[in-house]
């Protein structure tokens, strides 16, 4: 009895362990007894969730009652695949807390099968990637706006070209034309509206500065 007694304190301090190294990371864990259906939610979670340790309710529809409504879809289906399937999963939310920002948040899952093979647990850990999404969706847009330009360059050279045609063309026909001649001026203006398109071609044609 005392040796099972030793091995109990003995798993629980290894437990308390793990968590202690999780939340010095970051990571805030939960995880869920599929059998009785009820989550215990590390205090670390819950504030990450915008709840007051204690106050966040022992089930998933509590932990999806604060994820946006938008992500809640994804949330439920990744924890049913998953226990299902028994795979583990991964999947990113925003927040729902009506007085912050938004924050994502992303969730990692795995399941604790017995020897039949009997799903019993579902494992997890939470983190704040907030920065992480505002760093990828900011490299997205710097790529949309360098493929934007890549684009209006080549728009540029081509019309360039056409310009140096319409230019030229001008140029010709105004010099077989005698001064005063009837359309020597229409000329001379399409002459000077050529120059200035093409002044802009220049411009947008240019790589901006790194």
């Amino acid at each position: 009895m005392d040796d099972l007694v030793a091995t109990r304190e003995e798993l629980v301090a290894e437990l308390l362990r793990a968590r202690f190294a999780l939340e010095a990371g970051n990571l805030a864990v939960w995880d869920v007894d599929l059998s009785a259906g009820e989550c215990h939610w590390s205090d670390a979670f819950e504030t990450l969730q915008g709840r007051r340790p204690g106050t966040l309710g022992p089930s998933l529809e509590a932990w999806l009652a604060h994820v946006h409504h938008d992500d809640r879809s994804a949330v439920r289906d990744a924890v049913a695949t998953a226990v299902k399937v028994g795979t583990d999963f991964s999947v990113c939310s925003r927040s729902l807390e009506d007085s912050q920002p938004v924050r994502w948040i992303e969730s990692m899952g795995r399941i604790v099968r017995d020897r039949q093979g009997t799903p019993l647990q579902l494992l997890g850990v939470s983190a704040d990637v907030t920065e992480r999404c505002r760093l990828e969706e900011q490299a997205r847009q710097d790529h949309a706006m360098a493929t934007i330009g890549q684009q209006a360059r080549g728009v540029a050279h081509d019309l360039n070209n056409l310009l140096m045609v319409i230019l030229g063309e001008s140029e010709m026909a105004e010099s077989d034309l005698p001064p005063g001649a009837p359309g020597r001026e229409s000329l001379e203006e399409i002459q000077r509206a050529g120059r200035r398109a093409t002044e802009l071609t220049k411009q947008l044609s240019a790589k901006p500065a790194s």
